[in-house]
């Protein structure tokens, strides 16, 4: 594999500039020999600082390959996640190693991870911090995954675990399973032949009921997100499925919070209903977290946690007490009021600032925050939506 190594000098040069412009470095430091890859590793620091920061921290000389590694980069709570997905007495493959991050943690988890990157530089930085790491159970392979595949023996491994490439030429996103490279649509049967279980990495943008029928064998599809947005989907497949249907699972990943989850099947939420009523002060409100919205279990969550919805297409929530476990946020309602100038002068005087979500509502957060005359910000928020009569009501909650 390459030469990725960086002298001790220019490791202290990235240390004693780390909080610098790496576009005033770049224009300051043009034409200086090894200066580029010092700047470089700079910027990528800056850009994981968080999202890598357990990584960072037990391997302070981490090497990236590119600039580019880090913003495609998977963060240490997400592949802890993944890494949980495995068991210690597995051997895994990770046909896309990438960065590594996946690989790293699952070896931590995992008894052995077989680790193919088609790119030099990666691959040999890849095997650099493994070894930093003291992660001495990860193989490092260069090259093409698929021939790797192709050529392994039937049950060669108890897992494999993949992330497809999700950009096509010019930079263009891709989302679904086919588009990407590899096709796991494709390979998928030698996968389940090569290993029973297959773990894959997608975008969060798929339909999940197109991918069931887009793909066999799958047994279980978690949505993975934090409070503000879903970051992705895994699909499990395995050789042998013993349920009738997939698992739908929805997962919310916090800093200072446990794992908050969410599970049923569509049969099960097909077959459910749920309750519509007008909110009410005093009732709290409730809405699910962006990977429980992705996942779609909407009467489901009226009829386990006894909630009333809104609406029917509002997927906002009501009780008369709090919802102990709901897998969203919960607010106190302090007042309903309509768009009428009355109802909106009453609002104005409870408060002058407020946060807006719109949901099922005609106008976006800052037309209705110009409309009604209010400031953006303060500790409360306002919920506008339609209620099941296509009544338009503002809801205003207290801090959660």
């Amino acid at each position: 594999m390459e030469n990725i190594n960086l002298t001790d000098t220019q490791w202290d040069e990235v240390q004693r500039l780390a909080l610098e412009d790496v576009n005033r470095l770049r224009l300051a430091n043009r034409g200086i020999a090894g200066f580029s890859d010092v700047i470089d590793q700079i910027e990528c620091r800056q850009r994981t600082t968080r999202k890598l920061h357990e990584t960072l921290l037990a391997a302070p000389r981490f090497r990236f390959p590119s600039v580019l590694s880090s913003e495609q980069a998977t963060s240490d709570a997400l592949a802890s996640f993944h890494a949980q997905l495995c068991t210690p007495a597995q051997r895994v493959l990770d046909m896309t190693c990438g960065l590594g991050i996946d690989t790293f943690h699952i070896a931590q988890e995992a008894s052995c991870v077989t680790a193919l990157e088609i790119n030099p530089t990666t691959a040999a930085c890849a095997a650099h911090n493994a070894s930093l790491l003291g992660l001495n159970n990860i193989t490092v392979l260069e090259g093409d995954s698929v021939e790797f595949l192709n050529s392994s023996q039937p049950d060669s491994f108890d897992a494999i675990f993949i992330d497809p490439a999700r950009r096509g030429s010019h930079g263009r996103r891709l989302f679904a399973l086919a588009d990407c490279s590899p096709d796991v649509t494709a390979i998928l049967p030698q996968m389940l032949t090569v290993a029973p279980k297959v773990i894959i990495k997608a975008s969060p943008m798929l339909d999940i009921k197109h991918t069931l029928s887009e793909i066999s064998n799958v047994s279980r599809i978690i949505a993975i997100g934090d409070r503000h947005e879903c970051k992705e989907l895994v699909v499990i497949c395995e050789r042998d499925i013993s349920a009738k249907e997939p698992t739908i699972i929805s997962a919310t990943i916090t800093d200072c919070e446990p794992l908050d989850s969410f599970s049923f099947t569509f049969s099960k939420e097909e077959t459910s209903h749920a309750v519509i009523s007008d909110p009410k002060q005093g009732q709290w409100l409730h809405e699910p977290f962006p990977s429980v919205f992705k996942t779609g279990p909407f009467n489901l969550l009226s009829s386990r946690f006894g909630l009333n919805k809104i609406a029917p297409n509002s997927h906002l929530y009501t009780s008369d007490n709090a919802a102990e476990h709901f897998p969203g946020s919960s607010h106190r309602i302090i007042g309903v009021f309509s768009m009428s100038k009355n109802d909106t002068k009453a609002l104005r005087e409870k408060c002058e600032k407020a946060d807006i979500s719109t949901r099922n509502f005609p106008l976006k957060p800052e037309e209705l925050l110009k409309k009604i005359k209010l400031k953006q910000g303060g500790t409360n928020r306002i919920w506008a939506t339609r209620t099941a009569s296509a009544k338009t009501v503002l809801i205003l909650t207290a801090p959660e």
